[in-house]
């Protein structure tokens, strides 16, 4: 797992993170302006896209979205407290998620557009 700062990210993320890679790249600008628990709120829901979850923030249901909202780690509102739904929705997206062989791995992280590539090539 990495993690980094960078001010090339798109002004409207706090963070980003690449399923697979194992890359999370934190936004200085917005996390040199956030108070401990926001940063720790950033991270936490970064490290749950390393698991394959999706933003729930933009879940087309409205109803549901407004719940997913207020009570989850992926909903975007800061939350730090890891609640049941957020590790059945872990478990239940790792289930759905293969894993890659070694071959295929490599090839992925070989990738050269890949947040991951571009830092370690100095692109970043």
């Amino acid at each position: 797992m990495v993690f980094t700062g960078t001010n090339k990210l798109n002004r409207n993320y706090a963070g980003v993170a690449e399923i697979n890679s194992g890359v999370i790249a934190l936004n200085t600008s917005w996390m040199n302006r956030y108070n401990q628990q926001k940063r720790r709120a950033v991270i936490i829901h970064e490290l749950g896209h390393t698991f394959g979850t999706k933003d729930l923030y933009n879940y087309p249901n409205g109803a549901l979205r407004s719940l997913f909202k207020q009570q989850t780690i992926m909903g975007g509102n800061y939350a730090t407290s890891i609640k049941s739904f957020d590790a059945k929705l872990a478990k239940w997206t790792l289930r759905k998620t293969r894993s890659m062989s070694q071959t295929e791995f490599r090839h992925y992280r070989s990738n050269a557009g890949l947040y991951y590539q571009q830092m370690l090539n100095g692109q970043l």
